[in-house]
């Protein structure tokens, strides 16, 4: 097992909250007329959580014991991927039921339930679409000790990403193998972490990988790279950026960290609220109205969080024992 420095963890919860923070500006763009480059950045946000999700799990598997660990994270998984997707999937179809029933240019869940198929509209999480990621990432898990197995035989084994990509980067996108390539990285450091971290870079050439990943992001940002390999770059680049910084203010993150979750799972029907202040203020500057939107958001389910929290039975399920 890999312990790690707290000074790691810190950078993990930095990360945590920043890629949280861009998945809801991106869902929240979409009811803006804006240019792509404004929410260009967010394509790195899922390939990211993938990393980060692969790095936590492989760090900490036990291979001396493995069939009792795989059983035991098969199960804590299931609590904190599982459960938060059944109980904020009916939340999603019930919100969208409110609101049709207020507002009849809202589609109609029901109907859109029953032309569907009732298996593909619950994996794919029609009700409340970002949580399909949580079934992509329990699926993994499901599998994920062959891919341990693999890399832990050699760090030669990173000459196998190029053969990766070439196999997952045309499956379909709410599938778990799609995202292999940013998987792999996550498995790999965890399990060579020890030797990847004591190689010494001096720090003009750390600096020179910084600058090198900016432009890098800049590039995907902009869609000067084709999505897929951006996604595949993308962990890569922020692991080397968050070597030597911190993207967000420790405050700010002590204070977002505990609601990330719940941001994750309440964040679509919660903006369908919050994009109307904007309005109500008779703003009309797009970007602005983009900005005030996701703040919004974020701080509603925060006081919706904090209200949940007063009842640790209740927050520890709809977390799932986080």
């Amino acid at each position: 097992m890999v312990k790690l420095p707290e000074q790691v963890s810190q950078k993990l919860t930095n990360a945590n909250v920043f890629f949280t923070i861009l998945i809801v500006w991106l869902h929240v763009s979409a009811n803006y007329k804006l240019p792509e480059w404004v929410i260009g950045i967010t394509v790195y946000s899922v390939p990211c959580f993938f990393a980060i999700s692969s790095f936590l799990y492989f760090k900490s598997y036990d291979f001396n014991n493995p069939w009792a660990d795989y059983k035991q994270k098969v199960s804590r998984r299931f609590n904190s991927l599982i459960v938060p997707f059944l109980i904020f999937n009916v939340v999603g179809f019930l919100f969208s039921l409110l609101c049709y029933q207020l507002h009849h240019v809202e589609h109609n869940p029901i109907e859109t339930l029953m032309t569907t198929n009732p298996l593909l509209y619950l994996l794919e999480s029609k009700a409340n679409g970002p949580l399909w990621y949580f079934i992509a990432l329990f699926t993994f898990v499901l599998v994920a000790p062959v891919l341990g197995y693999i890399i832990r035989l050699s760090m030669w084994t990173i000459l196998l990403l190029p053969f990766v990509y070439w196999l997952c980067k045309d499956v379909r996108y709410y599938y778990f193998p799609y995202w292999m390539v940013d998987l792999f990285i996550g498995a790999y450091i965890a399990l060579h972490y020890d030797k990847l971290t004591n190689i010494k870079i001096s720090k003009n050439l750390q600096m020179g990988g910084v600058i090198l990943s900016l432009l890098v992001l800049l590039l995907g940002t902009f869609g000067m790279i084709e999505a897929y390999t951006a996604r595949a770059l993308g962990p890569l680049c922020f692991i080397i950026i968050y070597g030597r910084f911190n993207i967000l203010p420790l405050a700010f993150v002590r204070s977002l960290a505990p609601y990330t979750l719940l941001i994750y799972c309440l964040h679509i029907p919660i903006s369908r609220i919050a994009i109307r202040v904007p309005r109500f203020m008779h703003i009309h500057v797009e970007i602005l109205s983009l900005t005030i939107s996701t703040a919004v958001t974020v701080l509603i389910i925060i006081g919706i969080g904090w209200i949940l929290k007063k009842n640790k039975r209740v927050w520890s399920i709809i977390t799932g024992g986080r």
